[in-house]
């Protein structure tokens, strides 16, 4: 495993976290759905916190964690996806310049979370630890340093779902109730053999439209 590195402290801004997922944001929410300071920030008559991240649409979270926050100022800065991870990993090394708060891919979950130099989320004034039994293991885990440290918390475990036509399923003696079809389809193999009944009771039904982006891209991906 690699070495943990130690780093100065950071700016007078303390750099709160990352997050993890396909993307997140620590102590912002997303889509408007707008989460409260910590404590120590909301008691202050003004603040100024800088947040990094990649997509347009976190816009819309500032905007409303501002209106529930109104003595908190937070000063967006969109960056490319790389430049978001770049730049943070340049600011850690060097102990100085990293932000508030950043949204990181999860594909770099175990990169940050090695780095030191980052908020432990467990602590107060952040208690991550009392949302653990709400979220799923796997992704504080990812989160987490090899000493039990929070230092990403995850927001979005990118869960996937099966769409299907439940009348044309029916005419072919399947039953279509969400139950009967979670229980038939448990792996990728189950999803294959369904799609070899359908075939071979309609030759001109499939269960799937397009198998490059349905399977493919989504087993690489896995």
């Amino acid at each position: 495993m690699r070495r943990n590195r130690v780093f100065p402290p950071l700016s007078r801004r303390r750099f709160v976290a990352g997050t993890a997922a396909a993307v997140g944001a620590a102590a912002l929410g997303r889509g408007g759905a707008a989460a409260k300071a910590p404590a120590h920030l909301r008691r202050q008559e003004q603040t100024e916190i800088t947040f990094w991240f990649f997509a347009e649409w976190a816009q819309t979270a500032v905007d409303a964690f501002q209106a529930q926050n109104p003595s908190i100022t937070v000063d967006y800065q969109q960056l490319g996806y790389p430049d978001v991870h770049n730049k943070l990993l340049t600011s850690l090394a060097a102990g100085s310049g990293a932000p508030d708060v950043v949204g990181i891919d999860i594909g770099y979950a175990g990169t940050f979370a090695s780095q030191g130099g980052m908020a432990d989320l467990n602590q107060a004034p952040f208690d991550a630890g009392a949302l653990a039994a709400d979220l799923v293991d796997y992704k504080l885990q990812q989160g987490s340093t090899a000493d039990g440290k929070l230092v990403l918390f995850p927001w979005d475990i990118g869960p996937g779902g099966l769409i299907y036509r439940a009348d044309l399923l029916e005419e072919d003696g399947f039953d279509p109730d969400p139950a009967a079809m979670q229980e038939r389809i448990t792996t990728w193999d189950a999803l294959f053999a369904f799609g070899e009944e359908i075939k071979a009771k309609n030759p001109d039904r499939t269960l799937l439209a397009d198998a490059f982006s349905d399977v493919f891209g989504n087993r690489v991906e896995q």
